[in-house]
C-alpha cells in the first residue's frame, strides 16, 4: 500500500478519490473538504473539519477504513458504505451527521459536549460509544443491528425503527432515552444508568441493582421538551450564514431578526416534514439534525402558542413542531445564548 503525507489544504483540495492500495494521511488544525471525496483505501483526516451538505461530504466506499475526526464546532457530513470500517470520532462542540448504510461496519465515538446525529441503515452494524458530556441522536432503521454504549455521563437519543435490532449497554451515570424503540431492542443497565423507555413496550432488559428502568407514557410536545405552555413562547431554528432556509428553492425563507415571518400556505395536518408549516425546535442543538452546511446560524424565534401544530402520533423528530406566524428576536449559540450584533 502506497502512504502519502499531505502538507496543506491546497495539496488535499486536488484529491477526489482514495485508491484501494492508498493510505492518504492529513493532519491539520482545520481542514476543509471542498468536494465529494470517495475513499477505497485509507483516508486518516486528524483535525477541526469543515463541510456542507451540498454534494460536498466524504464517502467511505466497499473495504475502506478512513480514520476521521471531528473537533470544536465542525459539521462534516460523513457517510460509510458497503463494506467500510471507518472510525469516526466527534470531539467538543461538533455536530457531524455519520449515516452508515449496507454493509459498513463504522466505530463511532461521541466525545465531550458533541452532538452527533447518527443513522444506521439497510444491513449496517455501527458500534456506537456516547461518551462523557455527548448527546447523540441515533436513529436505528431498516435491518441495521447497532451496538450502542452509553457511558460516563452521555445522554444519547436513540430510535429503533423498522425491523432494526439494537443492542443498548449503558453505563455509569448515562442516561438513554429511548421513547422510540422497538419490541427488536435489548437493553442492558449497569452502573446508575437510567433507562426512559415506553410505559407499555416489552423488550429484553438486563440491569444491575443500581439501575433505573422509568416507564413513561406519551407526553404532549411542551412536557416532553420541558417547555412552559404560555401565550408566547420562544424556540429556535437553524438557518444560513444570510439568515435564510430552504435556499434557491421555490420555498425560500428569510429570517432577519426583528422581521415577522408568515407562512403562506398553512397547512401542517398532513405530513410532519415538507411543505404547510415552518419549524422550530425545543433547543437550537436539536435543528443540527436537519441542517449541517459551513457558517449556519441559530435563530431565537417568538411564536403563539396557537400558531404552533404539534404532531402527537409518534412523531419522528420529538423536538420538533411546526409553527405559522413568529416574530426572530435574536441570533444566538447553540445553547440559545443571545450573539449581541456587531457595530
Amino acid at each position: 500500500m502506497k502512504t502519502r503525507i499531505i502538507k496543506n489544504q491546497q495539496e488535499f483540495d486536488k484529491i477526489k478519490r482514495v485508491e484501494a492500495d492508498e493510505e492518504i494521511i492529513f493532519k491539520a488544525d482545520e481542514i476543509e473538504i471542498n468536494c465529494r471525496l470517495e475513499v477505497f483505501g485509507i483516508l486518516q483526516l486528524c483535525g477541526k473539519i469543515k463541510s456542507s451538505w451540498n454534494n460536498q461530504y466524504i464517502v467511505a466506499r466497499e473495504n475502506s477504513t478512513p480514520h476521521i475526526e471531528a473537533w470544536g464546532n465542525s459539521t462534516p457530513h460523513i457517510v460509510a458504505r458497503e463494506n467500510s470500517t471507518p472510525h469516526i470520532e466527534a470531539w467538543e462542540n461538533s455536530t457531524p451527521h455519520i449515516e452508515a448504510r449496507e454493509n459498513s461496519t463504522p466505530h463511532i465515538v461521541a466525545w465531550e459536549n458533541s452532538t452527533p446525529h447518527i443513522e444506521a441503515r439497510e444491513n449496517s452494524t455501527p458500534h456506537i460509544e456516547a461518551r462523557e458530556n455527548s448527546t447523540p441522536h441515533i436513529v436505528a432503521r431498516e435491518n441495521s443491528t447497532p451496538h450502542i454504549e452509553a457511558r460516563e455521563n452521555s445522554t444519547p437519543h436513540i430510535e429503533a425503527w423498522e425491523n432494526s435490532t439494537p443492542h443498548i449497554e449503558a453505563w455509569e451515570n448515562s442516561v438513554i432515552h429511548g421513547i422510540y424503540l422497538n419490541i427488536n431492542t435489548s437493553l442492558n443497565l449497569f452502573g446508575f444508568s437510567i433507562g426512559i423507555i415506553p410505559f407499555d413496550l416489552k423488550i429484553k432488559i438486563k440491569k444491575s441493582k443500581q439501575a433505573i428502568i422509568q416507564r413513561v407514557k406519551p407526553q404532549s410536545w411542551f412536557k416532553r421538551n420541558n417547555i412552559a405552555k404560555k401565550e408566547e413562547v420562544i424556540l429556535y431554528k437553524r438557518v444560513s450564514k444570510d439568515f435564510k432556509t430552504q435556499e434557491n428553492t421555490p420555498n425560500e425563507t428569510s429570517w432577519i431578526v426583528s422581521s415577522i415571518v408568515e407562512h403562506p400556505n398553512w397547512n401542517p395536518k398532513n405530513d410532519e416534514c415538507g411543505e404547510g408549516k415552518f419549524h422550530a425546535c425545543s433547543r437550537p442543538y436539536f435543528c443540527n439534525a436537519f441542517r449541517s452546511n459551513i457558517n449556519d446560524r441559530y435563530i431565537a424565534i417568538q411564536i403563539n402558542q396557537g400558531d404552533l401544530f404539534e404532531w402527537k402520533d409518534n412523531p419522528s423528530y420529538p423536538h420538533k413542531i411546526g409553527f405559522r406566524r413568529g416574530l426572530v428576536l435574536f441570533e444566538c449559540d447553540q445553547y440559545g445564548n443571545k450573539i449581541e450584533a456587531k457595530p
